[in-house]
C-alpha cells in the first residue's frame, strides 16, 4: 500500500477541506462569514495527492440564503487564494503539470471546483471568468433546477436548456471538467450527450 501511495497519484474527487463547528446549530452563522477555518494539518496527512476542493461553495451563505451567489464565489475564492498563498502543505494546481510537480514538492494539489453552475445566472462568459480563476471542475445544477437544467430534487425534470449546452460547450472548449452528481436523470443524460469529453459524476451512487 505505501509502494501506491508513493509512486500513484490518489485522488479525491470531491471535498470540503474547511472545519465546521462543534454545535450543529452554529453552521448557518459560521457559513455566513468569510473568515473559516480550513483544515491544512488534516489534508497534509490524509495520504491524498490531488483534492478536487469545492471549498465552502455548497454552504456558502454570505450574500444569500438561497444558494452560491456570484459574489459569493469571487469572494470565497480570493478569500482562500490568499489564505493557500501562506501555505507550505498545499497548491493551486492550474493543470496537469502542477499536479505532477505538487507530488514531486510533498504538496497536496488543490483543484478548484464548484458544485454546481448556478452562480452563472444567464452569462455564459462567466465560465471563463471562473476558468481564469482557478477552477477546473464544476457542476450543472445542485438538487434545485437553474438556468441550465433540473436537480435532482425537482419533481419534473425537463432537461437540459438552450444556455446550459452553450455552457457544456464552452467548458469542453475551455477544458474544465463537468460534473453532474445533483443533476436530475433527464438533464444528466442530455450534458452527457452534449458534451464532447467525458462527463464525472464525483459523489453519488450508481444504480
Amino acid at each position: 500500500m505505501n509502494d501506491i501511495m508513493e509512486t500513484e497519484q490518489i485522488v479525491s474527487l470531491r471535498d470540503h477541506g474547511f472545519i465546521s463547528p462543534k454545535n450543529d446549530k452554529d453552521i448557518i452563522p459560521y457559513c455566513s462569514q468569510l473568515h473559516t477555518h480550513f483544515h491544512y494539518e488534516g489534508i497534509a496527512r490524509s495520504g491524498i495527492d490531488i483534492i478536487f476542493e469545492n471549498f465552502m461553495d455548497g454552504i456558502s451563505l454570505i450574500t444569500s440564503n438561497n444558494g452560491l451567489k456570484w459574489d459569493d464565489v469571487i469572494y470565497l475564492l480570493g478569500i482562500r487564494y490568499a489564505d493557500i498563498q501562506k501555505q507550505r502543505t498545499v497548491c493551486i494546481a492550474n493543470n496537469f503539470q502542477d499536479v505532477k510537480q505538487a507530488k514531486v514538492n510533498r504538496q497536496i494539489a488543490l483543484l478548484p471546483s464548484l458544485e454546481a453552475a448556478s452562480a452563472l445566472e444567464n452569462e455564459v462568459d462567466r465560465v471563463d471568468v471562473l476558468y481564469g480563476l482557478g477552477i477546473r471542475c464544476m457542476g450543472t445544477t445542485y438538487n434545485q433546477a437553474n438556468t441550465l437544467g433540473s436537480g435532482l430534487g425537482e419533481k419534473d425534470d425537463s432537461g437540459l436548456t438552450h444556455f446550459g449546452q452553450q455552457v457544456i460547450e464552452r467548458m469542453n472548449q475551455l477544458g474544465m471538467m463537468i460534473d453532474i452528481s445533483h443533476c436530475g436523470d433527464r438533464t444528466s443524460m442530455d450534458v452527457i450527450e452534449a458534451s464532447t469529453q467525458p462527463v464525472l459524476i464525483t459523489h453519488a451512487g450508481a444504480r
